[in-house]
C-alpha cells in the first residue's frame, strides 16, 4: 500500500483501506462479529483475522501488515485476551508503532494484569449487551476524535516503513508540499496522540536534509546566474531593462530559496528536539539562525519560529560533545583523578585516551580481544585495562605498556585500583576475583561468585570493596579478601556497583531494570524504578547528591540521593554501558553500544530545573526580596527553594491539591489555598517555616489567593462563584458576589484600592474594597484563568481558555489582544518594571511580550502544560510551574538572536573543532563568533 499524496491526507480519508484493527480472544469471536457488523453499519472498515488473511499467506506478517495499515488498534479486554500470548504480541507491535489504542471492556478483569498502555486509557464498557448500541455510539465518538491527525499518522507510517524496507532509498523521500505537510503535522501534533514514531521522525528529518541540500545546490546555481547577469549589465546597457527584470526575478528566487532553507532547518531542528536529540537540534537551529541573521527581509513569523526553536535547543541542551573514534561498542569510560583526561574501553580491542575538548590523544594497543573495563590509578601515573583476552594490562598514560597480568582463566570483565593505589582488583567471567600488587605480583585469588563478576568498586575510605555478579548478588569484602556481607534482592544479574563518596551507601544496577540503594549492613534503603530495560551502569556524583544510571533503554537517568528522579539524558541510539562523573562534578561521560562517548554538562547558567514535587505544580512565587521561591503542587505540598535551586523546606498541611500561593509584601508570611477548601497561613523562617493558622474558607475549592499591598488583607477566589476578603486571624471581612460561575483568580491593584477577579463566566470584575462592583470587562470567548495588574496599576492583563491574552484599561477599554498560543492560556504576569508580560499556556510554552503586543520570545521544551509564572524582583529570572511536575527557572538575558548564536557557538566549540566527522561547512559555522568562557 502506498500513498500518492500526503498533503491532502486530512481531506481524503477514503485513501485508507483499514480504519480499525481488532485484537481479541477467540472466546469473544461472536461478540466481535456483532461489533464488526455494527461498525460496518456506521461505514467503518475493520481488520479481523478470520476474514483478512488470505489462504497460505504468512500469518504473522499479515497480522503486522493489518496493524500498520489501521488507524486505530482496538483491543477487546477480557480475562482470555489479557492472558493471550498472541494478543500480547499484537498489542506490543501496536505500541511500538505508536498506534492509537482503543480498549473496550467485554468482561471484567483484574486491572493489575492489564498492560499499562491500556490500563492508563479510558475503557469503553461493552459488558452489558442491552446497552450495546449506546456503547457503539461512544466508540464511534472516540474513533472520530482527532481523526485527521490519526489518519495522517497511518499514511506517514506506511510511507516511512516503505522507505525503511527499501534500504532508505532517497527516491522514496518526501519533497515539496508533501514534506511541508509532514513537518507541519509533527509540529502541530506534539500534544496529540498518537505521537510520531522514530522511523517517521527519521524519515521526515532525512527528507528535509535531502531537500535542504537540493535547495542549496539550486541557490548556488542562482548565484552563478546572478553573476552572469551582473556581467551582462556591464556589457550591454541596451539590455538594462530586461536584465534588471531578470535580476529582480533571480533575487526573488534567491530570497525564496534562503527562506525555504531557513524554514527547512528550523523544522528539522524542531523534529530533532521533539525526538530528544537536543544536540543535533542545536546544530540545525544554529544553521537556521546564522542564515536568518543575514536575511533581514525575513517575515516576522519566520523570525519568531527560528527564535523559539533555536532558543529551546540552546536552553535545554545538555550534551556538549561526542567522542567518535572507536569502531565497536564502548563498554566503560573513566575520568582521570586530576580531571584532565578520559579513558574509554571498547570492543575494538583498544583503550583510547581523550582530552576533555574531544581530541583523541593516544590509543593503547596490545589486547587481542575486547576491552571491557578501564581504571586510572589515584596518582594518574598508571592505567589498568581488563579484556576478554583473559589479561589485565598496566599502562603509562603516554601509551607505554608496563606489564601484563596473567592468570585469569576466562574473560576479565572488571578492574579497579584501591584508593591508595597499592592494590589492583580484577574480576572475571568464572566468578573469580584476583588482587594484585601494583608491581603485578598476585596477592590473592577469591572464589567470589557463582556467576560472572561484572563490576568491582572500592569504597572511597579504602575499608571495603564490592563486587557485582551475574549470580544476582553484590558482595562486600575486606581488602584482605574476607567476605563481610552479601546483598541479595535483585531478581536478575547485577551489572554494576558503586559507593557513595562517604562510603556509607552502595548503589547496584540490575538487569531487572532497577537501581538499588543499600547500607553497608545489607539493609535495602530504596529501589529506584524508571528504566524500561536492563540497567548496565550506575555511579554517584562527587558530592554524593546525584546518582546516574545507564540502561538498555538508551537513557541515562539522574536521581536525587533520596531516589527522586531528576531527569533523563537522551541522545544515545543504543545501550548506555558506562557512566562517569568528572572529579568536579560538572561533566558526565557516557559510553554506549552505539560506538560513541557523549559528554554532558551540568550547566545551570541559562536554565535550572527544580525537581521534587510528585504531581503537577500549579503555582510558583518569588518572595519580595527574591531570596526564596515557593512552589505549590497537586501533591499537597509547598516547597521553598533558594534562587539557585537548593531545597530549603517542604511544608505539609493541606489534604488535597494546592492551587495558589502568595507572599505577604514583606515576605514574612505565605498564604495558600486549594482543593481542600481551606486557606492556610505560614510563617516564613527558612527550614523552620511553619503553619500559623488554617481556616475553612469556601464551600468549594480555593483557586486563587492574594495579599493586599499593606499585608493586612487576604483575598480568595473560589469555585463557589465568590471572592472573599479575610483578616489575618481568619475572620471574614466580606464576600463579593456577582460572578455567575467559578472564580479562578483574584488580585489587588498596586495601590491596594481595587480588586480584580477573573471567572469561568468569561468576565473580569473590578471591585472597591467595600465590595462595590465598579465594572465588568467582557470580551473573552471562554474561561478567564488569570489576571494581573501592571506595576503602575493602570492596566490589567488577562489570560483565557480562548487562547488569547488581553490588555485592558481600568475603564474597561480593550487595548490589545495578543494571539500566538495554540492552547489554553493559564496565567499571565508583568515584570516589575512593566516592560515585559509573560504568559503560560497548555501548549507547553511560555511567551514573553512587550505591552504593545510584540512577541519577544517563546520559551519551549516543556513536556506538559505551563500553569504558573513569577518574575524575580530584579527581572532577570522567570520561574514557571507546569504539569510535568517541575519548576523551571529561566535566565532572561540571552533571548535575542545574536546572544543565542553566541551561546550556541560557545556550547558547540569543542565539537565543531575536534570531532573528525564534522563537515567543513559546519567547521566554519562559528568562525565569526569568538568563543568565550
Amino acid at each position: 500500500m502506498t500513498i500518492a499524496n500526503l498533503s491532502d491526507a486530512a481531506a481524503n480519508p477514503s485513501k485508507i483501506n483499514v480504519e480499525i484493527f481488532i485484537s481479541y480472544s477467540r472466546r469473544d469471536k461472536t461478540f466481535v462479529q456483532s461489533l464488526c457488523h455494527a461498525l460496518k453499519q456506521k461505514n467503518r472498515t475493520t481488520w479481523v483475522d478470520w476474514e483478512d488473511i488470505p489462504p497460505n499467506a504468512p500469518w504473522r506478517e499479515e497480522i503486522y501488515t493489518g496493524i500498520i495499515a489501521a488507524d486505530t488498534f482496538l483491543f477487546v479486554i477480557s480475562p482470555e485476551s489479557i492472558a493471550s500470548r498472541e494478543c500480547g504480541v499484537e498489542l506490543q507491535h501496536a505500541i511500538k508503532l505508536n498506534k492509537r489504542l482503543m480498549p473496550i471492556l467485554r468482561r471484567d478483569v483484574d486491572a493489575g494484569t492489564v498492560n499499562r498502555a491500556l490500563a492508563d486509557l479510558n475503557w469503553i464498557d461493552f459488558q452489558n449487551d442491552h446497552a450495546f448500541d449506546t456503547a457503539v455510539e461512544a466508540l464511534i465518538q472516540a474513533l472520530d476524535t482527532d481523526l485527521a491527525h490519526v489518519r495522517f499518522h497511518t499514511r506517514l507510517l506506511i510511507r516511512a516503513i516503505e522507505w525503511e524496507n527499501r534500504d532508505r532509498d532517497d527516491s522514496f523521500l518526501l519533497r515539496g508540499t508533501d514534506l511541508e505537510s509532514v513537518e507541519q503535522w509533527i509540529a502541530q501534533g506534539t500534544d496529540k496522540e498518537p505521537q510520531p514514531t522514530q522511523v517517521q521522525t527519521e524519515y521526515a528529518i532525512t527528507s528535509r536534509l535531502a531537500e535542504t541540500a537540493r535547495q542549496k545546490r539550486e541557490t548556488q546555481r542562482q548565484r552563478l546566474a546572478l553573476g552572469s547577469l551582473t556581467l551582462g549589465l556591464i556589457v550591454s546597457v541596451s539590455l538594462g531593462l530586461v536584465a534588471f527584470s531578470q535580476y529582480r526575478s533571480a533575487e526573488a528566487r534567491r530570497k525564496e530559496a534562503v527562506l525555504g532553507e531557513v524554514k527547512a532547518l528550523t523544522a528539522t531542528s524542531d523534529g530533532l528536539f521533539i525526538n530528544h536529540q537536543e544536540f543535533d537540534a542545536l546544530i540545525q537551529g544554529l544553521r537556521a539562525a546564522k542564515l536568518l541573521k543575514q536575511a533581514s527581509w525575513a517575515p516576522a513569523d519566520t523570525r519568531d519560529r527560528v527564535l523559539k526553536t533555536f532558543g529551546q535547543s540552546v536552553y535545554w541542551v545538555r550534551e556538549s560533545n561526542r567522542l567518535e573514534g572507536h569502531s565497536s561498542w564502548v563498554r566503560r569510560v573513566s575520568f582521570s583523578p586530576d580531571g584532565k583526561m578520559l579513558a574509554s574501553a571498547s570492543g575494538d580491542g583498544l583503550v583510547k585516551l581523550w582530552q576533555l575538548d574531544g581530541r583523541s590523544t593516544i590509543a593503547l594497543k596490545g589486547h587481542t580481544d575486547e576491552v571491557l573495563d578501564v581504571s586510572f590509578s589515584p596518582d594518574v601515573q598508571m592505567l589498568a585495562s581488563a579484556s576478554s583476552d583473559k589479561t589485565v594490562r598496566l599502562w603509562k598514560p603516554d601509551g607505554t605498556l608496563l606489564r601484563t597480568l596473567v592468570g585469569h582463566q576466562s574473560r576479565v570483565r572488571a578492574v579497579r585500583f584501591s584508593p591508595d593505589g597499592k592494590t589492583i582488583a580484577s574480576g572475571e567471567e568464572n566468578g573469580t576475583i584476583k588482587l594484585w600488587q601494583r608491581d603485578g605480583r598476585l596477592k590473592l585469588t577469591i572464589n567470589a561468585h557463582r556467576g560472572a563478576v561484572n563490576s568491582l568498586q572500592f569504597s572511597p575510605d579504602g575499608q571495603l570493596f564490592a563486587s557485582a555478579s551475574s549470580d544476582k548478588t553484590v558482595k562486600l569484602w575486606q581488602p584482605t579478601g574476607n567476605l563481610i556481607k552479601t546483598l541479595s534482592g535483585h531478581t536478575a544479574p547485577v551489572s554494576d556497583v558503586a559507593f557513595s563518596p562517604d562510603s556509607q551507601t552502595i548503589a547496584s544496577a540490575g538487569v531487572d531494570k532497577t537501581v538499588r540503594l543499600w547500607q553497608q549492613d545489607g539493609t535495602l534503603q530504596k529501589t529506584l524504578y524508571g528504566h524500561t530495560y536492563a540497567v548496565y551502569s550506575v555511579t554517584f556524583s562527587p558530592d554524593g547528591q546525584v546518582i546516574a544510571s545507564g540502561s538498555a533503554d538508551n537513557k541515562v537517568k539522574l536521581w536525587q540521593r533520596d531516589g527522586s528522579l531528576i531527569g533523563d539524558l537522551l541522545g544515545h541510539s543504543s545501550y548506555v554501558n558506562g557512566i562517569a562523573f568528572s572529579p568536579d562534578g560538572q561533566m558526565i561521560a557516557t559510553a554506549s553500544q552505539d560506538q560513541t562517548i557523549k559528554l554532558w554538562k551540568q550547566d545551570k547558567s541559562l536554565i535550572n530545573v527544580l525537581v521534587g514535587h510528585q504531581e503537577r505544580v500549579g503555582s510558583v512565587q518569588f518572595s519580595p526580596d527574591g531570596q526564596v521561591l515557593a512552589s505549590a503542587s497537586s501533591d499537597g505540598t509547598i516547597k521553598l527553594w533558594q534562587p539557585q535551586g537548593a531545597l530549603i523546606a517542604t511544608l505539609r498541611g493541606h489534604t488535597a491539591e494546592i492551587y495558589s500561593i502568595g507572599f505577604s509584601p514583606k515576605g514574612q508570611l505565605l498564604v495558600s489555598g486549594g482543593n481542600d477548601r481551606t486557606i492556610k497561613l505560614w510563617q516564613m523562617s527558612g527550614q523552620n517555616s511553619r503553619l500559623l493558622k488554617s481556616w475553612p474558607a469556601h464551600s468549594s475549592y480555593v483557586n486563587g489567593v492574594s495579599f493586599s499591598p499593606d499585608g493586612q488583607t487576604i483575598a480568595s477566589a473560589s469555585g463557589d462563584n465568590t471572592v472573599k476578603l479575610w483578616r489575618l486571624d481568619g475572620s471574614l471581612i466580606r464576600t463579593l458576589r456577582g460572578h455567575q460561575s467559578d472564580v479562578y483568580w483574584v488580585t489587588f491593584s498596586p495601590d491596594g484600592k481595587l480588586i480584580a477577579s477573573a471567572s469561568a463566566d468569561k468576565t473580569i470584575k473590578l471591585w472597591k474594597l467595600d465590595g462595590t462592583l465598579i465594572r465588568t470587562f467582557s470580551g473573552h470567548g471562554a474561561i478567564i484563568y488569570g489576571i494581573a495588574f501592571s506595576p503602575d496599576g493602570k492596566l490589567i492583563a488577562s489570560a483565557s481558555a480562548d487562547k488569547t491574552i488581553k490588555l485592558w484599561k481600568l475603564d474597561g477599554t480593550l487595548l490589545n489582544s495578543f494571539t500566538g498560543h495554540t492552547g489554553i492560556v493559564e496565567g499571565v504576569q508583568f515584570s516589575l518594571d512593566g516592560k515585559t508580560l509573560a504568559s503560560a499556556s497548555d501548549d507547553k510554552t511560555v511567551k514573553l511580550w512587550q505591552p504593545d503586543g510584540t512577541l519577544i520570545a517563546t520559551l519551549a521544551g516543556y513536556s506538559g502544560g505551563v500553569v504558573g509564572l513569577s518574575f524575580s524582583p530584579d527581572g532577570k529570572t522567570l520561574a514557571t510551574a507546569s504539569d510535568d511536575k517541575r519548576v523551571v527557572l529561566w535566565k532572561l538575558a540571552d533571548l535575542n538572536l545574536n546572544a543565542l548564536i553566541t551561546r550556541g557557538c560557545n556550547w558547540l566549540h569543542d565539537y565543531l573543532t575536534t570531532n573528525p566527522n564534522v563537515t567543513q561547512d559546519d567547521r566554519q559555522l562559528c568562525e565569526d563568533t569568538r568563543p568565550r568562557p
